[in-house]
């Protein structure tokens, strides 16, 4: 599957070109968040990955933690954003803090 490209249309990238640099990010907002009916809910990319990190934590380091949550990547229907999200799990996973104790309240 190809990744989609970004998606401006032809009048806002005329709107970039024209407008001063303080104004390019109004232009840029509207194209990411519009206001056309249905309306998409905006989630946080790695936000279930980095549940997962916190839950690790709260349970003493527990790798089941960790394993649970690549399979719950699984269901993911968005291919990147599955791979990225068990992308971040695996630097996690490697990185030496990973296996420190930590206290989260």
């Amino acid at each position: 599957m190809a990744a989609a490209g970004p998606r401006l249309t032809v009048r806002s990238i005329a709107e970039i070109v024209r407008k001063p640099a303080r104004e390019r990010a109004s232009v840029l907002r509207r194209q990411k968040y519009p206001k056309q009916v249905p309306q998409k809910f905006q989630t946080h990319y790695y936000s279930r990955a980095l549940t997962a990190i916190r839950t690790f934590y709260r349970e003493d380091n527990n790798p089941a933690v960790l394993r649970a949550a690549r399979r719950t990547f699984e269901s993911f229907t968005q291919e990147t954003r599955r791979e990225n999200n068990k992308r971040v799990i695996d630097h996690f996973e490697r990185m030496p803090r990973s296996s420190r104790a930590s206290y989260v309240s």
